[in-house]
């Protein structure tokens, strides 16, 4: 049984919760407890929710882009229900394909057929122009034997493993690299096999609808600041912003508010901890408090992402998005919302720590040749008259560090932690977030109402065969 549901029947819920930190894991967070009956109060160092599903107007250009591009895939139901429950649910549009296009030019479309998963996708795979048809089957087995992989001594390297089992470079930079580094937000050499299989049962071998692509139909900005905040309040959140948290009150060994960098202090008969991981872990040190043995705070590392944004003279770019072999990025993205036509394309490049020391426009040059090259029509004289680099440096926690994420229970009364770094089961993703944030909210309450109630995506019938994944939690 829930360990949280065991100790709810001896525990009365806090009428008064004080949640740190407005990103998708705290306001997630903090919209279940209020829906749940409780006082919540909600600090937040920036002017408003959404961390960092952030938007930015282009100073040239005067329009609306978002400092990276966010989706979200069938599988990631959860988020979903969120933004449903908060009267966001026409924020998303589905995409049924993507687009495979290699260095030469060369595409294959990524699509599912009309049978049960996870079959669904075998046509897709069978269609990939980046591997031969000696590849394929090899690559088939490789996917169905980590989908079987069991981690009873623990994770293990995963580059080493798919060699173990017959990958070939090719096949890894053809298939298992884009796919891999920009869901995983790492380089390859860091990734481990748990986290992969994650990515590949839950995207690939789930429910027909678990390989959707989902994209924001407006800016993130508007989206996940100006709209949840909104929202957030209409629940009866007392939202708070601009209020940076310096330690956390503690009485008795028991956490019973905060203090800000300004001075302010708020009791509550509980706290939720959902900043990014650094600053969660500074406000526990600032507190006397040491909620483990693993210095999570800094071990878990940061990865960054890094984000091209290119206006041509024309439209370049006539797919809505297309994942990129052996490319600078991995994925290149029409505006999602802007007009149709528009001369406007955003290059992302994940797990980019090895590119934070190359100047900007190298950086524009080198994504802006690859598109046009790929994409422009022959003879066109589309030429780039506009560009933007965003660097996130701390976009999310290092992968290979899972056994370091710590549980939403810190063993700390009347504290809980929420972020996507916890131990979600789920890499750092925005349907982390959304679980982290709905966990810490049942540890507290024990009760949530039935559309925030965790759910789990659809199985197919490989998935309900396969081994799970070891308890998290």
């Amino acid at each position: 049984m829930d360990p949280d549901a065991l100790s709810h029947r001896n525990r009365v819920p806090p009428s008064s919760v004080l949640v740190i930190g407005a990103g998708l894991a705290g306001a997630t967070a903090a919209f279940a407890l209020a829906q749940s009956g409780a006082q919540v109060e909600l600090w937040e160092t920036l002017p408003k929710a959404g961390g960092r599903l952030r938007s930015f107007t282009d100073y040239q250009t005067g329009q609306e882009i978002d400092n990276c591009q966010h989706l979200l895939m069938g599988c990631c139901i959860n988020l979903r229900r969120f933004t449903s429950a908060i009267g966001l649910g026409d924020c998303w549009k589905i995409q049924r394909y993507l687009t495979f296009v290699t260095s030469d030019g060369k595409s294959s479309r990524f699509a599912s057929a009309p049978l049960p998963a996870p079959f669904h996708l075998a046509r897709a795979f069978a269609g990939m122009h980046a591997l031969s048809w000696t590849d394929k089957p090899g690559l088939g087995l490789a996917v169905l034997r980590l989908a079987a992989w069991k981690d009873h001594a623990g994770d293990e390297p995963l580059v080493p493993w798919l060699r173990r089992h017959g990958q070939t470079e090719r096949e890894i930079s053809a298939f298992w690299e884009p796919v891999l580094v920009s869901a995983l937000n790492d380089s390859m050499a860091n990734l481990g096999v748990c986290a992969a299989r994650q990515v590949l049962t839950e995207a690939f071998l789930g429910g027909k609808q678990a390989f959707d692509l989902w994209l924001p139909t407006r800016p993130l900005g508007d989206i996940f600041g100006r709209d949840m905040g909104q929202a957030l309040v209409r629940a009866g959140v007392r939202c708070r912003f601009g209020i940076t948290a310096r330690d956390l009150i503690v009485t008795n060994g028991r956490v019973i508010g905060a203090r800000s960098r300004d001075g302010l202090a708020s009791s509550a008969d509980a706290v939720v901890l959902a900043c990014p991981h650094r600053q969660s872990w500074q406000i526990l040190e600032n507190s006397g408090l040491q909620p483990a043995t693993e210095p999570w705070g800094t071990g878990l590392g940061t990865s960054s992402i890094t984000a091209i944004h290119l206006w041509f003279s024309c439209q370049v770019l006539r797919l809505p998005h297309a994942a990129l072999i052996g490319c600078l990025g991995q994925w290149v993205f029409r505006s999602t919302w802007g007009t149709p036509g528009a001369p406007y394309c955003q290059v992302l490049i994940s797990a980019s720590d090895a590119l934070l020391g190359i100047p900007a426009e190298d950086l524009v040059q080198r994504a802006a040749a690859e598109i046009l090259r790929l994409f422009a029509k022959p003879g066109s004289d589309a030429r780039l008259v506009h560009a933007r680099v965003v660097r996130e440096h701390s976009a999310t926690f290092r992968q290979g560090s899972d056994r370091m994420r710590p549980s939403h229970r810190c063993n700390i009364p009347g504290l809980v932690l929420a972020g996507d770094f916890t131990r979600t089961g789920w890499p750092a993703t925005m349907e982390g977030a959304v679980r982290s944030g709905l966990t810490a909210a049942h540890s507290l309450s024990g009760r949530l109402h039935p559309d925030l109630a965790l759910r789990e995506p659809p199985r197919s019938w490989l998935q309900r065969w396969l081994p799970g994944p070891r308890s998290r939690g």
